[in-house]
């Protein structure tokens, strides 16, 4: 659940953008929709009372996933769906 999250004056993500990307193709007169969102962000790799960030070490992150409905309330019913991924921020 969203709840779980840190409260908002200890979140350290810094330089925070999110930008969306529509495009839509046009080959062979076929019409198709793609929608690309961005996350950016800077984190510091050590802070304390967190756990450590070891950049060449598989590191584990959590995101969520929700399409934005007519209502603007999101879908899931306001528990989006979460997603995982496995980064190395540098090759040792």
């Amino acid at each position: 659940s969203m709840m779980a999250l840190s409260h908002l004056g200890k979140q350290t993500l810094m330089n925070g953008s999110v930008s969306a990307i529509n495009a839509y193709l046009n080959p062979n007169d076929s019409v198709s929709g793609l929608m690309s969102t961005r996350v950016t962000f800077a984190k510091y790799l050590q802070e304390p009372g967190e756990i450590q960030i070891n950049p060449y070490r598989s590191t584990l992150l959590l995101y969520a996933v929700a399409a934005v409905t007519s209502d603007g309330k999101g879908g899931y019913g306001g528990n989006p769906e979460w997603k995982e991924a496995r980064i190395k921020f540098l090759e040792s």
